[in-house]
């Protein structure tokens, strides 16, 4: 069913908060992941000049806790990764997983060398290769697009058991040099003193900020064309860390005041990613319990439409599954007359007052220019066959009683009854507070108009051949 918006309102329902965060579309998310590097820029701009020893004492204190919670959180989404993986089978979440893992890896591993060997010469090269591998396995997550779902249980454990040992070997590459102190030492001695290490430190780190680019174009256009939200979340931590990363490249080896700004950047980027899973999760939690909410709403208007009888206790079905079901105020149903000129409200479920309304027939066309129900959105859905949502109640809604109006914020939808192209009635319902009215309830609400007209039409059919059969009998009778 194709949606039209209402009265005065470019939105047709307000949305929450919620719907805010699920719902941005792609020039909205381009303007935020713009604004967070504007924002990532200037306040790392603004402390270099502006408060450089006291940004240097601060952070400089914490440069040692912040590797480590870093690797925490990086180690977090790791897992968050794997899990992915084991739910849907994508590869991608295998990469990212690995990815994850490896700079995990790096960044603990050199923690442990650090602690262990206060006294060794400055280098960074664990971590400067796990930065690297990470973005390599970044970059091709980002545009790989291949599943491999698991056909038995078996397959299922063996997969997850070749994945997870994938996932976890970094930790094997890398503990051999951590181990064996001569080993590190002498990798230490030759990055410190040989000036091809140093050419080749400078170029892994400018080869990761161009794969770690690479890979948040990817992530962009995948949150952006297909709705990824996990995909849009990693853009988000990649603004920063990309800033961060520039840093690093700029503060040579060592520690000083650039190298402390790089940290504190990727420290913020990860924690950010962390709590955006956190909030991804949440998300889901809350469709999912709708989904359930919405499943158990069809089974009721199902068993409501099985059940009913004649077409006016179908109808009346119909409507208080509706009003006690989907959480409409106000649900009414209006059926046509066979040469479609008018529209006669056969159920009507809301105040005691509403049920009064019931038998009044309006017309759908007019020569007369005054607004009325010919003008309103009901008589558009009839006529036009698609969905008509009221912004602006004050308007046209005239099944609503005016006290209801007066108190509430609220909305309302008229959806055709369609068989085929052509529509046999309109299903009215308002709601007190607009925000009911979200997207996944419109879809709801077309879904269960759609499945009942045939039903409904069925009912009619029915009671027209009984009453038709009736008359005959009725004809032979007198004759």
């Amino acid at each position: 069913m194709v949606v039209k918006e209402g009265v005065r309102s470019a939105n047709p329902n307000a949305k929450s908060l919620f719907e805010r965060i699920t719902t941005a579309s792609g020039e909205a998310l381009w303007r935020r992941l713009l604004a967070g590097g504007i924002v990532a820029i200037t306040a790392s701009a603004a402390i270099e000049l502006l408060a450089p020893r006291y940004f240097v004492t601060v952070f400089g204190a914490a440069s040692t806790i912040m590797p480590a919670i870093s690797a925490s959180v990086v180690f977090g989404a790791s897992v968050y990764c794997l899990a992915m993986l084991l739910l849907t089978w994508e590869l991608r979440y295998l990469l990212s997983a690995v990815a994850f893992s490896t700079l995990g890896a790096g960044m603990a591993l050199q923690i442990f060398v650090d602690l262990r060997m206060p006294g060794s010469l400055p280098s960074e090269w664990i971590s400067t290769i796990s930065w690297t591998i990470s973005a390599l396995f970044f970059a091709v997550a980002a545009y790989i697009g291949i599943s491999c779902p698991a056909s038995t249980r078996v397959r299922s454990l063996v997969q997850f058991g070749l994945s997870a040992l994938l996932v976890l070997s970094p930790w094997f590459l890398f503990a051999p040099y951590v181990i064996s102190k001569s080993s590190y030492h002498l990798l230490t001695d030759l990055a410190y003193q040989s000036i091809p290490f140093a050419i080749a430190g400078m170029l892994a780190r400018s080869i990761t900020i161009a794969l770690y680019a690479i890979a948040f174009v990817g992530f962009y256009r995948r949150a952006n064309t297909g709705g990824n939200r996990v995909s849009g979340l990693l853009c988000y931590a990649f603004v920063p860390l990309i800033v961060g990363l520039i840093y690093r490249l700029g503060s040579g080896t060592g520690s000083n005041q650039w190298s402390i700004m790089s940290e504190a950047l990727s420290t913020i980027a990860w924690l950010a990613l962390i709590g955006g899973f956190g909030i991804e999760n949440a998300i889901m939690q809350r469709e999912a319990r709708d989904r359930v909410q919405e499943l158990d709403a069809l089974h009721h208007v199902s068993w409501s439409i099985v059940g009913a009888g004649s077409v006016h206790d179908l109808l009346e079905m119909f409507a208080r599954t509706h009003h006690e079901q989907l959480g409409a105020s106000v649900a009414a149903v209006y059926l046509a007359s066979q040469a479609g000129d008018y529209l006669e409200l056969f159920a009507i479920c809301g105040p005691d007052d509403c049920p009064a309304k019931v038998g009044a027939k309006y017309a759908v066309q007019s020569a007369n220019r005054r607004p009325g129900f010919h003008t309103g959105h009901t008589a558009k859905a009839f006529l036009s066959g698609e969905v008509q949502i009221a912004n602006d109640v004050f308007a046209d809604v005239e099944f609503v009683p005016w006290r209801l109006i007066a108190a509430d914020d609220g909305c309302a939808v008229s959806l055709p009854l369609m068989i085929g192209r052509k529509a046999i009635g309109v299903v009215n319902l308002y709601f007190s507070d607009c925000r009911q009215l979200t997207r996944q309830r419109l879809r709801l609400l077309g879904t269960i108009t759609q499945a009942a007209a045939p039903a409904i039409a069925s009912a009619l059919a029915k009671e027209a051949a009984e009453k038709q059969g009736t008359g005959d009998v009725e004809l032979d009778m007198a004759a």
